[in-house]
C-alpha cells in the first residue's frame, strides 16, 4: 500500500511529470506558500529551451528574483564530461542574462531538503552533502 507521501507524487506526476527530487522541491516549494505560476514556474525553457550547447530548461525559475534551480541528479549530470560541459556553458548562459543558476543535488534533496532548499531560495549554492558539507 503506498504512502500518503507516494501517492501524492503519483498524483503530482500525472499533472507535471518531473522526478522525485522535483517533486519534493515542488511540494517544498509550495508549503512554503509559493504559488506556481505567480511565484515560480516550473520546467522553464530560456535562451532557446533544449539544446546541446546553449539553451536551458531549468527546473525552477524564479523570475521576479532572476533565480533558477537546476535539480541535477547524478547518474546523469556527474560524471559524463559532455553533459558536464553542456550544465557548465547553460549556467554561465543564465549568468549572462542576470541570473543567479543554483545547482542542488538530488541526494541532497532528498536527505536535507530544508537546509538546502532554504540556502537556494536565497541565492546561496549550498556545498553538497557529498563535497563535505554538513
Amino acid at each position: 500500500m503506498p504512502t500518503e507521501l507516494e501517492s501524492k507524487y503519483a498524483a503530482w506526476l500525472a499533472e507535471w511529470f518531473g522526478t522525485y527530487p522535483e517533486f519534493l522541491a515542488f511540494d517544498w516549494l509550495t508549503k512554503k506558500g509559493l504559488q506556481v505560476g505567480d511565484d515560480f514556474q516550473f520546467q522553464s525553457s530560456r535562451m532557446g529551451g533544449r539544446q546541446l550547447w546553449g539553451g536551458a530548461v531549468v527546473d525552477f525559475d524564479f523570475p521576479s528574483e532572476r533565480l533558477a534551480w537546476r535539480i541535477m541528479g547524478e547518474y546523469f549530470h556527474i560524471g559524463n564530461p559532455a553533459k558536464e560541459a553542456s550544465d557548465a556553458l547553460q549556467k554561465m548562459a543564465l549568468a549572462n542574462i542576470g541570473y543567479i543558476c543554483i545547482d542542488i543535488l538530488a541526494q541532497d534533496v532528498i536527505e536535507r531538503r530544508n537546509w538546502v532548499l532554504s540556502h537556494a531560495l536565497n541565492g546561496e549554492q549550498a556545498r553538497s552533502i557529498h563535497e563535505g558539507a554538513f
